[in-house]
């Protein structure tokens, strides 16, 4: 199915081959690792996670760590309508291969980060893979069933013009006991943040189902310093709590997880 849309003019994408062209004559090569660069006015700065963090977010996501999140939301997308599924904020796509392996259905990765998709598009060649940001959704209007967003911010007005009637959107945030053990070691204070940041509020919207993956997981020395190395306690911990951290070899570590599943329209 042809949604993508020109970052330039806005008109459709169609692919030829190595490279999207729209009407207007504007193209943007595939790159030869699998995906496609979407983001205009690119700065040298770099845009997205780190190498190292993607990395590390590879090792744990490929030790099956973060296993049951993903297959709770196959299990929560079983019975929707999802012809055209996109996952936005993908990073390195471990949940978007995870679903396009489980339906066969029509999926696509976006993210900001090319470093990721370097890495997402290794993982499924199914899976169609866009650099480009959550705040302007490379997508034509009412064009998609079904958004994953997964430990990523929600930018409400892109998710409203880019479902279709009646879409849906999964959205998969931290709770506030996630990984508690780890903020103990590395924290004096614990502060507790809104853990309901990415909760929909809008009101063309209604929660239509809610579950929490709770777990607790054994984490190795190598697991541990690269779950810690993924997180963003990897740069707000002090030095004395990356040394308390460093001089264990094995936690055991919560996981808990909310999944909602919000629908458009009432």
């Amino acid at each position: 199915m042809d949604i993508v849309k020109c970052p330039v003019c806005g008109e459709l994408l169609k692919q030829y081959q190595a490279f999207y062209r729209c009407q207007k004559n504007h193209s943007f090569d595939i790159a030869k690792e699998g995906y496609t660069n979407l983001l205009l006015n690119q700065s040298s700065k770099i845009h997205g996670d780190a190498k190292d963090m993607l990395l590390a977010r590879e090792y744990v996501q490929t030790k099956g760590y973060y296993q049951t999140v993903a297959k709770t939301i196959v299990l929560m997308m079983k019975c929707l309508s999802k012809e055209q599924i996109v996952d936005i904020g993908c990073g390195i796509g471990y949940y978007t291969a995870f679903v396009q392996e489980a339906f066969h259905t029509n999926v696509i990765g976006i993210d900001i980060s090319k470093d990721a998709l370097k890495i997402a598009a290794k993982k499924n060649a199914s899976v169609a893979y866009y650099v480009a940001s959550n705040k302007s959704l490379p997508l034509m209007d009412q064009s998609v069933d079904l958004i994953m967003n997964i430990f990523s911010p929600v930018y409400i007005t892109e998710v409203k013009r880019v479902l279709n009637t009646h879409g849906y959107i999964i959205v998969v945030s931290a709770n506030k006991d996630h990984l508690i053990e780890l903020k103990e070691i590395i924290y004096e204070d614990i502060h507790d943040k809104d853990e309901l940041r990415n909760d929909i509020e809008d009101d063309a919207f209604k929660l239509v189902n809610e579950t929490s993956v709770k777990e607790s997981m054994i984490f190795d020395k190598k697991s541990l310093d690269n779950l810690f190395l993924m997180t963003p306690h990897y740069w707000t911990s002090s030095i004395k709590g990356k040394e308390k951290l460093a001089e264990i070899d094995e936690l055991l570590l919560s996981i808990d997880v909310s999944v909602k599943l919000y629908q458009l329209g009432k």
